[in-house]
């Protein structure tokens, strides 16, 4: 499915995957009913699981090239970051959008062990199923909000949550109501241009998260 860049932190609630033989079966949340939608396990690729502590890796499907890689995990949130958030907008959206980027991946790195493509355990793929990841398609002004605000540890009930975002409509307004623990990007550069920071973004559309730092 097609869709602008500003527009592609959409959840998709089905994907049909490419191929049915044995050697690339997919398998788990993301192959039936979404990725946010199914029950899943409760650790992630290689038994990892922390409340505290992000993951130093995360296994990524690549749809289009059918294979699994092991992406450094602030490498992988660098080359999402900028695919998910317009790069030009101002900084506390963009460090908004870097909370939520990787507040999702972490979410998925703890819960993922039930997908397997290929016989090989992944926790997100590079589409809009999860996140759009691109290998070197880090900016310099996404990658600058991502290091600052790598030790913010975003968590619900105590514990690490899949923080779901949209698009929105350009000039959306910074205000509540526009979806349940939803963050909507564009509404984040409103509340930005009218001088609210990072924090205050995330606490009006996660509002049961409490904010900590990372160990």
């Amino acid at each position: 499915m097609k869709r602008k860049l500003f527009a592609v932190a959409a959840m998709t609630l089905a994907f049909l995957v490419a191929g049915t033989s044995a050697a690339t079966a997919d398998t788990g949340p993301g192959a039936s009913s979404g990725a946010g939608e199914a029950a899943v396990a409760a650790t992630g690729c290689g038994g990892f699981h922390s409340e505290t502590r992000p993951p130093t890796t995360i296994h990524v499907l690549l749809r289009s090239q059918r294979k699994v890689v092991a992406v450094p995990f602030q490498t992988y949130v660098d080359n999402v970051l900028p695919n998910e958030w317009i790069a030009s907008w101002k900084a506390q959206s963009l460090y908004a959008g870097a909370v939520a980027v990787k507040t999702f991946a972490w979410y998925w790195a703890n819960h993922s062990s039930g997908h397997s493509y290929g016989g090989k355990c992944y926790d997100v793929d590079d589409t809009t199923s999860y996140q759009v990841y691109k290998a070197g398609s880090a900016n310099a002004n996404t990658t600058a909000a991502v290091k600052a605000t790598w030790k913010v540890l975003a968590r619900e009930g105590g514990v690490v949550f899949a923080s779901q975002y949209r698009a929105g409509t350009r000039g959306q307004a910074c205000t509540t109501g526009q979806g349940t623990n939803i963050m909507h990007q564009w509404a984040s550069q409103t509340c930005a241009l009218q001088g609210h920071n990072y924090s205050y973004m995330l606490g009006i559309y996660y509002p049961h998260i409490t904010l900590g730092t990372t160990t």
